[in-house]
């Protein structure tokens, strides 16, 4: 890839995340991208081979804020759990406009290899966020010593990832930000009035 200003590169996988995920990848051609990003089709080939390599960079985009959340999270001076669980959903929630879910199960369609990456690296993003919010957390006295870590993570992980995958959600049309939101304070509160 030629030189890409980080401003320029942002803007044009933003915009083809936000096509992926409101039109469709198949329907999305890479003038429609262009069109989007206010850039020429030429200037979004001079960076980018063909469809597959910005469907695969605009996605990966998503990994990027996560491991920008870690290691915002890793630098920060205080040990406040729940404010970096407020990151982590706003994060999540700022992610692109469209229906998340639906884009990713088509990419699993279009560019298998594509979405089986991302799923990894997605997953390992989400680990590596995990183990800092409980070490945070330890360190603040802030655990329940009656709860296994290893079932902790499984529900942690199930709700960051599947949640938002959850067919039955979806047909619900809850926005994300009422989701996360929702999984954030069962995640700190629990279910059950106290």
């Amino acid at each position: 890839m030629k030189f890409m200003t980080q401003d320029t590169r942002v803007k044009l996988l933003q915009s083809a995340l936000n096509l992926f995920l409101t039109i469709g990848i198949k329907k999305t051609t890479m003038d429609d991208i262009a069109i989007e990003s206010g850039l020429t089709r030429v200037s979004v080939y001079r960076y980018f081979t063909d469809k597959r390599d910005i469907v695969k960079a605009a996605f990966f985009q998503i990994i990027d804020k996560l491991d920008s959340t870690l290691q915002e999270i890793q630098s920060a001076p205080e040990n406040v759990p729940q404010a970096y669980l407020e990151k982590i959903v706003e994060r999540l929630i700022g992610l692109g406009r469209g229906d998340l879910p639906a884009g990713l199960e088509e990419l699993k369609r279009v560019y298998p290899d594509i979405a089986r990456d991302f799923q990894q690296a997605r997953q390992n993003a989400i680990h590596q966020i995990f183990n800092i919010l409980m070490l945070r957390a330890n360190q603040n006295n802030l655990l329940r010593s009656d709860l296994r870590t290893e079932i902790v993570y499984a529900y942690f992980l199930t709700a960051v990832i599947y949640v938002m995958e959850n067919p039955e959600l979806q047909n619900l049309g809850l926005p994300p930000a009422e989701i996360y939101s929702t999984v954030k304070e069962i995640f700190l509160n629990g279910v059950l009035k106290k």
